[in-house]
């Protein structure tokens, strides 16, 4: 295999020194946890303004526990699957080793959600619904937050409440057990206490004066106190109860209070129990695909922090770089790639912001037109697996997670290369020579012919070993392939990979003598064909994390936790023992900043349910529906209405509260008018993605401004050609359906 020539130093991966006033964004990446003079992106979406509390005593055991609880939910799976691979091998050995352990995992999410909740809290980071708080004139902030504070803790009382009396009052007395004799009530526990430590600490974090502080605690104490005394609340009292939300939300309160006090308002207009909240909010976060939120979220922080960044922009380089716009190309590439795993585009801008930028100046690129660039690029990936957003999508629309992934498999590939095309007609025309497309096709053809070579002899290989062993357990111990147990399958599966890795590394250094060497020779480009052999053996453990999650699902046979599971354990083992960049020190960091994007997308997502279910019983969908199908008649003109609004809709609201809201009432309506569930879920998070770009709120925009040091009307201009060329791409994606539904429907039709 290719020599090791130019490993990554571990120092790359160190944070950036604070930036001199002339000088330009720093050229090293920022992991998830380590911005000494830079708030994380989840700070911009939490309080503004605001740092990272002061370390305390007990931060320290916090951190640890929320670790243990992420340990808890990666290592259960793995020892489902191994229990039953091994009882396969052997009779006598148990198939469960941990009797209940999936309903252990489930329940272990709603402890997640609560403690990365409260260390959110503890550190500012709540995300909000809108972006509109970084608006409010700096002489008007401080009384903003402290009333939106006191309103927020007035409704995290009630929460504290209904929880309590949903696990004391409710639960306690049944006496379920969910697993080794941990009775139900003492896990639904974890809901009052972790809104016990919000409370705490939105109250704390409201000023840093003791009397502004009593003054909010006044407000919360008043506010919760008075608000059970009145009975049969009028409607235009519950129609101010609202328009009081809606102030709370333009004063930048936490999205999952302003859910939260919309579904108590709901409950208190009805006369309904408000025990009814945590109630659905349980019902949430232990449903079967829910963990594999945080744990496909842990393996994208762990990639962040061990450096996959510096490698994959290396791969990248060594393939695109001698074309002219190569490296628009490669910003395309790197930034989908790390969004994808990451989840969140505000990470892949903080993240590769300082590493890209260097370059496309470097390569002549107007200072704007990278700016657009990286900040239309920060959103690319989304629609790839195993891109968090889109899972979400698919828990709350209940369409399958693998169809959406399929379907946006294709819209994904062109918003892609449309990006990287606009990179390349934007490149600088100076020294020209340098840049060379046959020389690039000549490196293509080298390593292309490799490629094929070696996954043909991988395909023959693996058919020809996999049908000796079979023929041979048959001839010896009468077993046959079609009726075999789990047990001899995973003994032939595991060792014709064997066989692969071992044929394929024999034939490697005879390919690279006698042809691939001599050939490359003969073409001219063998110094980069051994740059790009080597840069992709060098990321070859994080090239192959695509294939490792797809041979987990449809090799090995795994559910989609276990294969988030073995995805995040995967992860971990190369990034610590392997590439040994990610200390085993930083390991509960970088768990903790998951834990905190984690947390508040939980959440959101848990309180709002009960939001959902009060409009579903209102008949609100329905009524829109109805009201809808009556007023517009045509498919195409309600695809267009959906289209502006949702793009309003994703420059307004943070991505999370966008599905959580908006889904649930656009599903039935797009029903209605006979739109495929998997094409919707597309066009909504196509227009959910270009929403990052759209003035003058849309996420990437407010990130850009602040990562690059850039006026907000310098960013607005940079994205417009972008913006207006994506944006051609999300209408091509609403109308032609075909983009959309037929992967789905061709996996189907294999009955893949």
């Amino acid at each position: 295999m290719p020599s090791k020539k130019k490993r990554t130093s571990k120092s790359a991966v160190k944070g950036p020194k604070p930036a001199q006033k002339a000088a330009p964004a720093p050229a090293v990446p920022e992991t998830p946890h380590r911005r000494s003079t830079d708030q994380s992106v989840m700070a911009l979406e939490g309080h503004p303004g605001e740092a990272s509390a002061k370390p305390a005593a007990w931060h320290g055991p916090e951190n640890l526990l929320l670790t243990f609880f992420f340990a808890v939910m990666m290592v259960l799976p793995l020892l489902d699957i191994l229990g039953r691979k091994l009882h396969g091998l052997f009779d006598w050995f148990p198939a469960v080793l941990v009797s209940g352990s999936l309903g252990l995992v489930q329940n272990t999410v709603l402890a997640i959600m609560m403690f990365g909740g409260a260390i959110a809290a503890r550190e500012g980071k709540l995300l909000q619904l809108a972006t509109t708080a970084n608006l409010i004139p700096q002489r008007f902030k401080s009384a903003a937050h402290i009333i939106t504070a006191g309103l927020g803790a007035a409704i995290t009382l009630y929460l504290i409440k209904a929880g309590y009396n949903l696990a004391i009052t409710i639960e306690r007395p049944v006496g379920d057990i969910i697993a080794l004799g941990l009775p139900k009530w003492v896990v639904l526990l974890f809901m009052p206490i972790g809104f016990s430590l919000i409370f705490v600490r939105m109250v704390w974090r409201s000023s840093e004066k003791w009397y502004e502080r009593l003054f909010t605690l006044l407000i919360a104490g008043w506010l919760a106190y008075l608000a059970p005394m009145i009975h049969n609340p009028s409607e235009t009292f519950i129609y101010v109860c609202f328009g009081v939300l809606m102030v709370a939300v333009i004063f930048g309160m936490p999205v999952f209070l302003v859910l939260g006090g919309a579904a108590l308002i709901f409950l208190w207009n009805s006369d309904t129990p408000i025990d009814s909240v945590p109630a659905v909010t349980y019902s949430m976060v232990v449903s079967p695909t829910i963990p594999t939120i945080p744990l496909f979220t842990l393996t994208g922080y762990f990639l962040a922090e061990g450096g996959a960044s510096q490698r994959l922009l290396r791969v990248f380089e060594a393939f695109f770089g001698s074309l002219r716009g190569g490296p628009a190309i490669v910003t395309a590439c790197v930034c989908a790639f790390f969004t994808a795993f990451t989840g969140g585009s505000g990470v892949t801008i903080l993240a590769l912001g300082g590493l890209l930028m260097p370059i496309l100046l470097a390569e002549k690129y107007k200072e704007r037109e990278a700016l657009g660039l990286l900040t239309s690029a920060g959103s690319l990936g989304m629609l790839f697996p195993p891109s968090l957003p889109v899972i979400l999508y698919g828990v709350v629309a209940g369409t399958s997670i693998k169809d959406l992934f399929l379907g946006g498999f294709i819209p994904g590939t062109i918003l892609l290369l449309l990006t990287a095309v606009w990179g390349i007609l934007k490149a600088s025309r100076e020294n020209l020579d340098k840049y060379s497309i046959w020389r690039t096709l000549k490196l293509w053809s080298c390593v292309g012919s490799v490629s094929l070579f070696f996954g043909a002899v991988a395909y023959f290989g693996w058919n020809l070993f996999g049908r000796s062993a079979w023929a041979l357990l048959g001839a010896v111990g009468h077993i046959q392939a079609a009726t075999a147990t789990v047990g001899p399958i995973t003994f032939v599966q595991v060792s014709t990979l064997g066989f692969v890795l071992v044929l394929c590394g024999f034939l490697y250094p005879l390919v690279d003598k006698w042809a691939l060497g001599p050939t490359s020779e003969k073409l001219g480009v063998r110094k980069e064909t051994t740059e790009a052999l080597e840069a992709a053996w060098d990321a070859k453990w994080e090239l192959m994390l695509p294939l490792v999650v797809f041979f987990f699902l449809f090799v090995i046979k795994v559910t989609l936790v276990e294969s988030a599971a073995l995805t995040a354990l995967y992860a971990f083992l190369v990034e610590v023992f392997f590439y040994r960049q990610m200390k085993l020190g930083h390991v509960t960091k970088v768990i903790t900043e998951c834990g905190i994007l984690v947390g508040g997308v939980l959440l959101i997502l848990g309180v709002s349910l009960g939001f959902t279910n009060d409009m579903v019983d209102a008949q609100v969908p329905a009524r829109l529906a109805t009201w809808m199908h009556n007023t517009v008649h045509s498919q195409w003109v309600f695809l267009l209405m959906v289209n502006l609004m949702l793009i309003v809709v994703g420059s307004l609201l943070e991505i999370f509260a966008a599905i959580v809201v908006v889904v649930p009432l656009l599903l039935p309506m797009a029903r209605a008018y006979g739109v495929d569930d998997v094409h919707l879920g597309i066009i909504f998070l196509a227009n959910m993605e270009l929403g990052f770009l759209a003035p003058p709120l849309g996420l990437n925009l407010f990130l850009s401004s602040y990562r690059f040091k850039k006026s907000m009307g310098e960013v607005y201009l940079a994205v417009l050609p972008m913006y207006v060329i994506l944006h051609l791409m999300v209408f091509a994606i609403t109308y032609i359906p075909i983009l959309t539904t037929w992967l789905p429907q061709y996996f189907a039709a294999k009955g893949w």
